[in-house]
């Protein structure tokens, strides 16, 4: 992350949870583009909402660590529409 400093415990374990954020929302994507037909929708919109709610929780723990979230938000947009 940029090279941040650590500067207390909780910010160690937010920074832990962004990582862990980001590992599981490659996952999902993976999953989502493995799932492209429409006999699937309902497994899309699961992975979508998946996706949201972890682009919310990351936004949220940058916002602590007082880190960029122009990207996120761009990104969590563009699943919202």
């Amino acid at each position: 992350m940029n090279g941040d400093n650590i500067l207390s415990k909780d910010h160690f374990n937010a920074h832990n949870q962004v990582v862990s954020d980001y590992t599981l929302l490659l996952l999902l994507e993976q999953e989502l583009e493995n799932c492209n037909t429409t006999e699937q929708d309902r497994i899309v919109k699961r992975l979508k909402g998946e996706m949201i709610l972890l682009l919310q929780r990351i936004i949220v723990t940058k916002s602590f660590l007082q880190q960029k979230t122009e990207a996120d938000k761009e990104y969590l947009s563009s699943l919202l529409n």
